[in-house]
């Protein structure tokens, strides 16, 4: 369920964005959101071989 949740704001986002900034901005905010989600996921990889 948050997953879907979570996908429909990056929709939503990606849209805005193309609308506001142009069609590059989408690209931006993808790349920023991907960056984003690959700190997380190697964060969260690490902190689990802390333990």
């Amino acid at each position: 369920m948050v997953g879907w949740i979570v996908v429909l704001l990056l929709a939503a986002a990606l849209r805005a964005a193309a609308v506001v900034y142009g069609p590059e901005a989408m690209l931006f905010v993808l790349s920023a959101v991907g960056g984003f989600a690959l700190g997380a996921w190697l964060g969260q990889r690490e902190r689990a071989k802390m333990r």
